[in-house]
């Protein structure tokens, strides 16, 4: 019995530590694989540190940075840039809209989201897309003047829905004989065709879709501007003077081209008269390849379709339903590679050099080129296009460098310049309103809703 007690008693001494060492032996693998572990961890953040402070890591976000500023021209881009002046406009004068009109004169408009402009006798006449009036302000750009003045009404025109902004977007004059045009950049009429025209407002087409199966096209107005009514004097009292409409539409057109929505159609336009007697509008679209989306931000693929105005009878298969008349498009010029743009947001031509600005709003740059046949009396449809020997010039910065004329949505030449002048010297430029909700920084309030004159270097 004392033997068997022994054994007993060996045996459960044997097993206890048997299990001890097989304990220790785990809690040994544990502890080994914490601290592999723990080693590794060490391992790759020691990488991860010595790869961010490399050389090699540097240099790639240093790359990117400058990548970045050089798409924009921003940030050390000026500083760097030892032909600064000859690569960027000199601002002459900037003037908020809301500085050059007398109060009665504002006719209730707090905002002033201009989208383009031309000179014509003696004055800027300039259109934004929230109002269907027309600015009218002399070319001196004098403070808060009677010279200046506010045509029509803003909130709307011709009997049309106050509830619907203008979308006016483009405006230009055929030179020949001094007709005005606006364009409206693209307007859902599929619900046209069901109207009565004897009845329906002619301004009555929705920027946004109106039924189910939207179309929209750019609407092209054909304006008459009226003179003034006297002024009242002893034989023609105040009661008796007659009023009239600053200014009528004679008609309405739209375009042969579909755009794919109300966002990006037609941002600017020019009007030359054909060496075939015909006037022909150039339809400069907001879009590269004239689309929305991933393929309207491919840059480097600006359109401006060249178009003339057709009656619908004549041409039924490519009529526009519900309009006796429609822009037919003639061809489409491809605008240089030079011009890089994400868009495109204003064009002018001086018809004695040729010479074409386009601008880009979201690069805050302008692209000065040349028109072949771009004259009243040469143009010719087949042989026109954009010659590649232009230049870009950067809206100037400011003095951090950063983009601060974010929203130039009208250009045009000023005057023709000297006959010894290859091309004219001066544009007039409007901006759009600035985007809020944080979509565009604090620095672009400064140049917004305004008139500037630009010279070039």
């Amino acid at each position: 019995a004392g033997l068997e007690s022994e054994a007993t008693a060996l045996n459960i001494r044997t097993n206890l530590e048997d299990q001890v060492l097989a304990d220790e032996q785990v809690e040994g693998i544990r502890t080994r694989r914490t601290l592999a572990a723990a080693a590794g961890g060490f391992l790759l953040l020691s990488l991860a540190m010595f790869s961010s402070s490399s050389p090699a890591f540097l240099g790639g976000t240093k790359k990117a940075e400058k990548e970045e500023e050089e798409k924009a021209h921003t940030g050390s881009w000026c500083a760097a840039d030892p032909k600064y002046t000859k690569h960027t406009l000199k601002a002459l004068v900037d003037a908020p809209v809301a500085s050059l009109l007398k109060s009665k004169d504002l006719k209730g408009e707090r905002k002033f989201e201009a989208s383009d402009v031309i000179t014509k006798d003696g004055s800027f006449y300039a259109i934004c897309d929230s109002s269907w009036a027309i600015l009218k302000i002399d070319e001196s750009l004098p403070l808060l003047s009677s010279l200046n003045s506010h045509l029509g009404e803003p909130s709307s025109l011709d009997g049309g829905d106050p509830s619907q902004e203008s979308g006016f977007e483009a405006i230009f004059e055929d030179h020949t004989n001094g007709q005005m045009y606006v364009v409206r950049e693209a307007v859902d009429v599929s619900d046209k065709a069901e109207q009565d025209d004897d009845k329906t407002p002619p301004m009555e087409g929705g920027l946004a879709a109106v039924t189910d199966h939207p179309a929209y096209h750019a609407i092209i107005l054909k304006v008459n501007l009226n003179p003034p009514p006297p002024e009242p004097s002893l034989y023609a009292p105040a009661a008796v003077v007659p009023t009239e409409e600053d200014f009528t539409v004679e008609d309405e057109c739209p375009s042969q081209i579909e755009f794919d929505g109300d966002s990006k159609g037609f941002e600017g336009a020019i009007a030359v008269r054909g060496a075939d007697g015909d006037l022909y509008m150039l339809g400069l679209c907001e879009g590269n390849n004239c689309k929305e989306g991933k393929k309207g931000k491919d840059k480097g693929h600006g359109k401006v379709v060249v178009m003339k105005r057709v009656q619908s009878a004549d041409f039924p298969g490519d009529a526009v339903p519900g309009y006796d008349c429609f822009w037919q498009t003639v061809v489409v010029l491809d605008l240089p590679r030079e011009a890089h743009f994400q868009d495109y947001s204003a064009i002018a031509l001086n018809q004695r050099t040729k010479t074409v600005a386009i601008t880009s709003q979201e690069n805050s740059q302008v692209w000065v080129g040349t028109l072949t046949t771009g004259a009243d009396g040469e143009f010719d449809p087949a042989a026109a296009s954009f010659e590649k020997d232009g230049t870009v010039y950067d809206f100037p910065r400011n003095s951090e460098c950063k983009v601060q004329y974010c929203n130039v949505e009208g250009i045009h030449w000023v005057d023709t310049g000297d006959e010894g002048d290859e091309a004219p010297q001066v544009l007039v430029a409007v901006s759009d309103k600035m985007k809020g909700h944080g979509k565009q920084p604090f620095e672009c309030l400064d140049k917004d809703q305004s008139f500037h004159l630009f010279a070039i270097p």
